[in-house]
């Protein structure tokens, strides 16, 4: 209803293919409304819900488990995005505890996000990734760029893919930001023109 009433909750309960989930998004593509999660538990996998025309209905659940292992390890967070110049929709997904076993992937659906999605795994260029939470990908101009936080570290990332999201995109390190103790995730939004991120602190609240 009207956003500013006290919301009802509903707990659906515990049969929805969720094991440790870290994170979820929700998209309308056409008519229906798809959601995504990440489970960070002994799965390790990556789940679609879908509820057809109503958020309100009970979704349907396909689990791809951790994509043949290359899924990554521990994910933490997702983003969902659509290539309107092509009309293709991409889910990226960022995980990881250290520099080691940090990383992103790319799941492309196609058309329509009720395609099987294939899945490749860019590794972590340069070491930049340490524990990758918060992820939000757009395009400015011709060229797409995205971002990330280090919660190990306290440091901003900066993923830049050119003028394509197929391409192998770039890691760039920007170092500590201040204030940023042990981020768990953030929100962007852009206001007249300049982009600003809000992040939530889970080490000092």
């Amino acid at each position: 209803g009207y956003i500013f009433n006290k919301p009802v909750g509903t707990n659906m309960g515990a049969t929805y293919g969720l094991d440790g989930a870290t994170a979820i998004e929700i998209e309308k593509d056409g008519d229906n409304y798809f959601a995504f999660a990440l489970n960070a538990g002994p799965s390790n996998s990556f789940v679609r819900l879908e509820f057809g025309k109503s958020l309100d209905n009970t979704p349907k659940i396909t689990n791809y488990g951790n994509m043949d292992g290359v899924l990554p390890l521990l994910p933490s967070s997702l983003h969902i995005v659509k290539d309107e110049a092509k009309g293709t929709w991409h889910v990226f997904v960022v995980g990881g505890s250290n520099t080691a076993n940090s990383s992103i992937a790319r799941m492309d659906f196609g058309k329509t996000l009720a395609n099987t999605p294939n899945i490749v795994n860019f590794g972590n260029f340069d070491n930049a990734m340490n524990n990758p939470v918060g992820l939000f990908i757009a395009k400015e101009g011709n060229y797409w760029f995205g971002y990330t936080l280090n919660r190990a570290t306290n440091e901003l990332v900066k993923i830049e893919f050119d003028t394509l999201l197929s391409y192998t995109p770039v890691l760039t390190n920007l170092g500590v930001v201040a204030n940023i103790t042990g981020p768990n995730d953030y929100a962007p939004i852009l206001h007249n023109g300049i982009w600003y991120l809000f992040v939530t602190n889970e080490t000092n609240n």
